[in-house]
């Protein structure tokens, strides 16, 4: 499994205004298109269209 890395500000506003809990998230991937994040307590990976 990857790991993930801190949020930035920008994402923590971006996943508040998609309405998820930011602290619970950490970021794997970030491309033009979308963000994927990992959900720290299930382990599920949210991908996010930009």
């Amino acid at each position: 499994m990857k790991h993930g890395r801190r949020l930035t500000m920008e994402e923590k506003k971006f996943l508040a205004k998609q309405g998820y809990e930011a602290k619970n998230f950490l970021r794997i991937k970030k491309t033009a298109e979308y963000y994927e994040f990992l959900e720290v307590y299930s382990g599920k990976i949210l991908t996010v269209r930009r």
